[in-house]
Formats: structure tokens, C-alpha cells, sequence
């Protein structure tokens, strides 16, 4: 008896398991994953990648004048995989210059432009291809809805800049009291409410 009860032990575990692999998502597996690529000055692009299963979402008409490069419904904490081209100069050759910072901006329910993130002169490599994206950023970049209530919109920005170039004029989005102050530059993250880190 003890012998038919290990065995069936040890087939429902078997069982089990092969029931929650079919139904886990798969880690690496970019499937679900929403990438968005945003041009910046200078012939930059930054790639944004939003993992876990967060959709395109449509405009309601309220926000259809503003214009986002993407609008994604998330749960938060969210980590944003970034692959950042670097830079081109006025000859169309890549600039070498070192990036000097970088930094997350979002808009936030006081109705103004915040640094979330803002990092000096990084010692680890930033540029990279937009297939290689990496959390530049580190883990659970954005780590909550930032007071933003579910089903409203969180814009959000990511800056980068050499000693002489950069993605955007950053003192004009600071000083700036609209949710998308650069067309298409600007990226919605619409809170589900749940708690589920990415």
C-alpha cells in the first residue's frame, strides 16, 4: 500500500507539473512582449520593450489630440527593456562621444514634467542594437503607478545625451506643461491596478 501511494504521489506531482508548464508563460519568450521605437534628435532611436503581457491599448478619444509613441496597459512594478542607437553627426557617422546621462521623466498628476531616474555619466555600456535591449535603467524601473489611478495615463520619456548631442531638449520638457510636449516622443503606461512586477 505504501508502495501505490508514493507511486501516485509521484504521478500527480508529474502531472502537475507538466499541467503548469503548459499554462506558465514562457520567460524568454517574446511573443507577448509590446516594443515600441522612438525617434529622437540627432538620428537616434530608442527602443522600448514592455515584457509580461501587456497589450496595445487604444486612444479614448479624450487623449486622441495628444500624440504618444505607444500606449500600453501594465501592472507595476515594471522593469523597460531600452536598447538606446546612440547618435549620428551632420556627415552621418556615429558619434563616439561617451553618454554622459540619462534619465526617466514622467508627467506626473501635479501636472508637471519629474526625473524619476536620472543617471550621471554611466559606467556600463549603453548603446547597444534594438534587438538587444537591456533594463539600462535597472530592475522595476517605474515601481508603482506613481499616484496615477487605473484605466489613467502615465507619459513617460526616456532622455539621453552626449556632451554635445542629445535625444530631445531636455529644459523644454521640464519646463513644459503638456503630457506629449515632443509628437510621437512620449510613451502612455495606463496602470491595471494589479500588482504584478515586470
Amino acid at each position: 500500500m505504501k508502495k501505490l501511494c508514493a507511486i501516485l504521489t509521484v504521478a500527480l506531482l508529474f502531472v502537475a507539473a507538466v499541467v503548469f508548464a503548459c499554462f506558465d508563460d514562457d520567460p524568454f519568450s517574446n511573443l507577448n512582449n509590446v516594443a515600441t521605437t522612438v525617434v529622437g534628435g540627432h538620428g537616434s532611436a530608442t527602443d522600448v520593450e514592455f515584457p509580461g503581457d501587456q497589450y496595445l491599448h487604444p486612444l479614448p478619444p479624450a487623449e486622441s489630440l495628444n500624440s504618444y509613441a505607444n500606449v500600453v496597459e501594465t501592472s507595476f512594478p515594471l522593469t523597460l527593456e531600452v536598447a538606446f542607437s546612440g547618435f549620428v553627426d551632420e556627415q552621418g557617422e556615429q558619434v563616439t562621444e561617451p553618454i554622459t546621462r540619462m534619465c526617466v521623466l514622467y508627467y506626473s498628476t501635479a501636472g508637471k514634467w519629474t526625473i524619476l531616474h536620472d543617471i550621471r555619466n554611466p559606467k556600463y555600456t549603453v548603446i547597444y542594437p534594438a534587438d538587444e535591449r537591456r533594463a539600462l535603467f535597472g530592475r522595476y524601473t517605474i515601481p508603482s503607478s506613481l499616484g496615477f489611478s487605473p484605466g489613467q495615463y502615465i507619459s513617460v520619456m526616456l532622455y539621453f545625451a552626449t556632451a554635445n548631442y542629445e535625444n530631445f531638449d531636455l529644459d523644454t520638457v521640464l519646463a513644459s506643461s503638456a503630457k506629449t510636449p515632443i509628437p510621437s516622443t512620449a510613451i502612455a503606461l495606463v496602470p491595471t491596478g494589479n500588482i504584478k512586477p515586470y
